[in-house]
């Protein structure tokens, strides 16, 4: 191996879930390692670049994991409690740049234990100012959904928001005591604690779910972008927050389009996202002034 190879090889620095699948990726075609360092354009700040062929550019800056893939506007999809590399969101990447960023206190990003609720848009923000993207688009699911609508609260920069199975016209002003309450929960069973703590740090949870709380009431829908929602006809998460039908009102009230997928639930809405996507990529292809 060239000297050189070697010190690109000691630039990367692998975070744990993704070190068995890329090493040998990177082995096995060296091009690949070459081409995401150029692309990304590594500095001293950037600890970790690699490339994946589902996932695009992964790579790590100042601590918070983010990853893209697809070409022309963005889309910017929130990382807290999916993976979304486990998820197909090939209709968005096959006609937007969809960038995934995970925060700090969340998924394989850097832990700090302490959060306020506003650094979430900031790490999102850094990492957007890092790849010079200006404008963008949105879209999330549950937690991720209304994170997604939280970026458009108050910034220009957001052009439209695609938030599912989260009733965004709720009241909210106790999602930080729920947070705190699940926690407690979780800490009575050894085995779904470990699912948590494999998820984010419960802390950064807490403190975003305060943040959400601290909103105006309608703030992630009331918004300078359009919106668009969606949700399963039996999704009883997000129903034990606000009951459908009293959702539905808000959302016409507001001219917010939105769909209901028959028979699912919260769970099955996720697992069936074929469903929903391409109805969202030519939203946004409309939104973004795309469409034919």
């Amino acid at each position: 191996m060239h000297s050189s190879d070697q010190e690109t090889r000691d630039t990367l620095r692998f975070t744990y879930w993704v070190i068995p699948p890329l090493r040998g990726h990177f082995e096995q075609a060296p091009h690949r390692r070459s081409r995401a360092l150029q692309s990304g354009g590594c500095s001293t700040s950037l600890a970790a670049i690699l490339y994946r062929p589902k996932v695009g550019l992964v790579a790590e800056l100042d601590g918070i994991w983010w990853s893209a893939v697809g070409d022309g506007p963005v889309v910017v999809v929130p990382r807290l409690n999916i993976d979304w590399n486990e998820r197909d969101l090939s209709a968005l990447s096959e006609r937007f740049r969809v960038v995934v960023v995970a925060p700090r206190g969340f998924a394989p990003s850097a832990r700090p234990g302490s959060y306020e609720g506003k650094g979430f848009g900031a790490d999102v923000g850094r990492v957007l100012d890092h790849l010079e993207i200006g404008s963008y688009a949105t879209f999330g699911y549950s937690m991720n959904g209304a994170m997604a609508a939280r970026l458009a609260v108050g910034t220009p920069r957001v052009t439209a928001v695609a938030c599912g199975g989260f009733p965004l016209t709720a009241d909210l002003t106790g999602m930080g005591q729920r947070a705190r309450a699940r926690n407690a929960a979780a800490r009575q069973d050894p085995k779904a604690w470990a699912e948590v703590v494999a998820t984010y740090d419960p802390e950064a949870a807490v403190a975003f779910w305060d943040d959400i709380a601290g909103l105006p009431p309608g703030a992630l829908v009331d918004v300078a972008c359009p919106v668009r929602t969606w949700w399963g006809e039996r999704d009883a998460v997000l129903s034990a927050l606000l009951s459908p039908d009293e959702l539905r009102r808000d959302l016409k009230s507001r001219g917010v389009e939105y769909d209901v997928m028959p028979g699912l639930d919260h769970d099955d809405m996720l697992d069936r996202l074929d469903m929903i996507l391409p109805i969202i990529a030519s939203w946004l292809e409309a939104q973004l002034g795309l469409s034919a």
